[in-house]
């Protein structure tokens, strides 16, 4: 079934994630494509990992497997970047600005 409310949308995929570590698109990005993803934890910024697929070369019996393989990707991936600092323009970096002798904040 394809979600068309947002918020219908955000529950399922908590719920996907909640159980499995990872979630599945099943054609509703793009008929064909089956997707499997799982975000990268204590990364600076939001990312995540995917395997895409037409889902005659990715299976639903794939599924399972490939999402444990992104799962463990993601952690892997989670741990090399873990305290790197955030993207610029990401809400989660600190402010580091300074204030210059102009006036007129400088990055540092």
């Amino acid at each position: 079934m394809t979600r068309t409310e947002p918020r219908g949308l955000v529950v399922e995929l908590a719920e996907g994630f909640d159980q499995h570590g990872y979630v599945v698109d099943d054609g509703e990005q793009e008929v064909g494509v089956r997707c499997v993803a799982a975000p990268v934890p204590g990364a600076p910024s939001p990312c995540a990992v995917s395997v895409s697929g037409p889902v005659g070369r990715l299976g639903a019996h794939d599924v399972t497997r490939i999402g444990a393989l992104v799962r463990e990707a993601a952690d892997r991936l989670g741990g090399e970047l873990a305290g790197l600092p955030a993207a610029p323009g990401d809400p989660r970096r600190p402010d580091r600005s300074v204030p210059s002798a102009g006036g007129r904040p400088r990055r540092g």
